[in-house]
């Protein structure tokens, strides 16, 4: 009753905080879900069990922690860096930018915190969202290291939290759902999400989608069809849906047709590969899970993420689930979307490149472009591909200078 104590599920997307964190929040019996979020209950009553999911989860957080203290950002931007740099990444992404962490890129920018780029989005909520994208600074365009890359927009929660939207229910309803529980969407009004891709058409604006779901990726390519065709804008801005999980053969079809960008989050195959074949999607679609090679046989610029830090940054695993997609059991969770290793490594170089407009200057070792290299002790070409993920990195290279070596 006394101190706040919240559990944060490891897919960020739900929490199960205490009688003060309730307290604290303003949530009791009274206290309705808001959209896009569920408040957990105690079975045939109204009371709050403690369990918050996605969006009331979300805004729960922002108030839980202290604000940290001007002296500890810097070190904070140090070792953050340090964890991407000693895993050879040199252009990182921060897909959830707001207003409160917009001061923090104004601070990075003046105190030059950054050794490698960053590319941000920012987080659209409201329409008023646009406002702020509108004033800034560094939009499209590196400051000190770091550039607005557009707009970031969710349209669902997390599988194996059961909180993504789906066409078909759940293999195993959560707790007190019915077996027709299909999770649920952050925004129910499609008219307000083509209005959203709307304003990112009129502005020459990437967008990336957060889709988990196939219905939330049905609702992410329905809805931008439509803004495109209210718009008739035609303009390449490579719209991105990430994580694209469970995205359908169909629908990868239409994606193509709108040039978008199915960016896979890629090692769920083995973190949560056996949860989702038992309990989240069964079998048949759990196999289905990130469908790379789905994607490669359209011919679709597709790329790879770790959505950190939800698992680490580990550029090399990342490799490995790609050309192995074993569980944590063993099992092959889907042979057929197994991928050669030379395809793996286009979906964080080359392609990766692209998807931030930035294929003019980085993910090829060419002349003329940046020095951005990282130096492997083996051949993930001519190893194992069981062998893949013991590659060490021992170093990186920014522009041509030395940022990690081990």
């Amino acid at each position: 009753t006394e101190h706040m104590v919240y559990a944060i599920h490891q897919s960020g997307h739900t929490g199960v905080g205490n009688s003060a964190v309730l307290a604290n929040a303003g949530i009791d019996e009274t206290t309705e879900n808001p959209e896009g979020g569920v408040i957990g209950r105690i079975a045939g009553t109204n009371t709050p069990n403690g369990v918050l999911e996605e969006t009331v989860h979300m805004e729960v957080l922002k108030n839980i922690f202290p604000k940290p203290r001007i002296s500890g950002i810097g070190k904070m931007f140090r070792r953050g860096t340090e964890t991407y740099v000693q895993q050879g990444i040199t252009t990182a992404q921060d897909g959830a930018l707001n207003k409160q962490y917009m001061i923090l890129v104004r601070l990075a920018i003046a105190l030059r915190l950054l050794k490698i780029d960053i590319v941000g989005y920012y987080g659209i909520n409201s329409l008023d969202d646009f406002l702020a994208l509108d004033k800034m600074k560094n939009l499209k365009k590196y400051r000190k290291r770091i550039k607005i890359g557009g707009a970031k927009f969710f349209l669902d929660g997390s599988p194996q939290a059961k909180t993504a939207w789906l066409s078909k229910p759940y293999h195993v309803p959560p707790e007190g759902k019915g077996k027709d529980y299909r999770g649920y969407p952050f925004h129910e009004d499609d008219g307000f999400v083509t209005r959203v891709y709307e304003e990112c058409l009129k502005r020459d604006l990437q967008v990336l989608t957060h889709t988990n779901g196939d219905q939330a990726s049905e609702q992410l390519i329905t809805c931008f069809e439509a803004a495109r065709k209210n718009t008739s804008v035609t303009t390449d801005v490579r719209p991105v849906m990430i994580h694209a999980q469970t995205v359908r053969e169909d629908q990868l079809d239409r994606m193509k047709e709108l040039k978008m960008i199915p960016s896979f989050f890629q090692v769920h195959t083995f973190f949560w590969g056996d949860w989702h074949i038992n309990s989240v999607l069964g079998k048949e679609r759990a196999y289905r899970i990130s469908p790379v090679q789905s994607a490669i046989k359209r011919d679709m610029v597709y790329t790879l993420h770790q959505d950190t830090p939800v698992v680490p940054p580990n550029m090399i695993f990342t490799l490995w689930s790609s050309v192995n997609r074993k569980t944590r059991s063993g099992e092959v969770i889907g042979p057929d979307q197994c991928i050669s290793v030379l395809d793996a490594i286009k979906g964080i170089t080359i392609n990766g490149a692209y998807q931030y407009f930035e294929e003019d200057s980085k993910g090829t070792i060419t002349a003329g472009k940046r020095a951005d290299l990282v130096i492997l002790d083996k051949n993930p070409l001519t190893v194992e591909p069981d062998a893949i993920k013991e590659i060490k990195v021992l170093e990186t290279i920014k522009d041509g200078k030395t940022i990690f070596s081990a």
